[in-house]
C-alpha cells in the first residue's frame, strides 16, 4: 500500500497534489500508482480497494483528488447502486474515474452523483496527467466519445421543449456540449458567427434557459429518476480535504463547475467556458 509522508516544512517548495488511487485489482492499482507518481506535482498518498469502507479510511490521508479505476458497466447486477455507494463514500472529494467503457447510463449516473470526469483506459499517460490536473483545478474532464454518447441520449431534448428544436439547432447543441466556441462552430457548419448566435438565442428560448451551463444541466435532467438535480461537482471550499466531514446519505447536491475539458484527441484537448 502506498502511503507517502509529505514535507511539512513551510519554507520548502510547494507540496505536490495529494492523490488517492482506488481500484479492485491490486496489480493494476499498483501500476496506476507508479504511472501517476511519474508526473511532476503529484504524490500518491494512499491506495485502496473500491469499497465504501476503504475509501472512507483513505480520506484520512486528506487527498486533493481520488483516481478511481472503475468498471462502468450497467449490465452487471447492482452496478448503479455500487457506483452511488462509492461516490457517496468520498465525501465531496473530487473523483476522476478511469474506465474501460463509456456506458452512457453509468456515466450519467456517476456525473449526477459527484464524478468530476472520466478517462478511458486506451488514453495515453499524458492524457491521464492532464485529466488529473483539470480535476485538481475544478474542471470537468470528458473525452469526446463520452460527450458524444451523452448527447445521443439527450433525454431533455426529447421532451416538450426539445421536440421544437430544428435539426440545425440540434447540431449546434452537440458542438456546444463538446465545448466549442461560436467561432469554431461557425467554421464547422460553414455559417456565420451571427447565425450561430441567432440559433443559440432560439435554442435558449425553446428550452427556457439562459446560458451554456444551463444547457449542460438540461442535457442530464431527468435521466435517473432516483437522483436529484445534476451535480457537476468540484471541490467544496473548506470541506473537500477535511476527513471529518460526514459522507452524504444521498446524491451530492448541485455544485458549480465553471469550465470543462473535452479531450478531442490525445493531442488536442479543448477547454470551454460553460457560462
Amino acid at each position: 500500500m502506498y502511503e507517502t509522508k509529505l514535507n511539512s516544512n513551510p519554507d520548502s517548495k510547494p507540496e505536490p497534489s495529494r492523490i488517492v488511487i482506488s481500484g479492485d485489482q491490486a496489480v493494476i492499482r499498483a501500476a496506476i500508482c507508479r504511472l501517476v507518481e511519474i508526473e511532476a506535482g503529484f504524490a500518491v498518498v494512499r491506495d485502496c480497494d473500491n469499497s465504501p469502507e476503504a475509501l472512507a479510511e483513505a480520506l484520512a490521508a486528506r487527498p486533493d483528488l481520488i483516481l478511481m479505476d472503475l468498471d462502468l458497466n450497467t449490465r452487471c447486477s447492482g452496478a448503479l447502486e455500487r457506483i452511488g455507494a462509492l461516490l457517496r463514500a468520498t465525501a465531496g472529494t473530487p473523483v476522476l474515474i478511469l474506465t474501460a467503457t463509456d456506458d452512457c447510463q453509468a456515466t450519467q449516473f456517476a456525473l449526477r452523483h459527484g464524478a468530476i470526469g472520466f478517462v478511458l483506459k486506451h488514453s495515453s499517460p499524458d492524457t491521464l496527467g492532464r485529466a488529473i490536473r483539470a480535476g485538481l483545478a475544478g474542471e470537468m474532464w470528458l473525452e469526446q466519445s463520452t460527450m458524444a454518447a451523452l448527447f445521443r441520449a439527450k433525454p431533455a431534448l426529447n421532451g416538450n421543449h426539445g421536440s421544437r428544436l430544428t435539426p440545425r439547432e440540434r447540431e449546434i447543441i452537440e458542438l456546444v456540449v463538446l465545448g466549442l466556441q461560436n467561432k469554431v462552430i461557425a467554421k464547422r457548419l460553414s455559417i456565420s458567427g451571427t447565425t450561430v448566435r441567432h440559433h443559440l438565442t432560439s435554442i435558449f428560448e425553446k428550452l427556457d434557459i439562459s446560458n451554456r451551463m444551463e444547457l449542460m444541466r438540461c442535457m442530464f435532467d431527468g435521466v435517473v429518476d432516483e437522483a436529484p438535480a445534476p451535480a457537476f461537482v468540484t471541490r467544496r471550499p473548506g470541506t473537500a480535504n477535511d476527513p471529518t466531514v460526514e459522507p452524504p446519505t444521498g446524491a451530492l447536491p448541485p455544485m458549480k463547475v465553471t469550465r470543462m475539458f473535452v479531450a478531442l484527441s490525445d493531442a488536442t484537448p479543448h477547454r470551454g467556458n460553460l457560462t
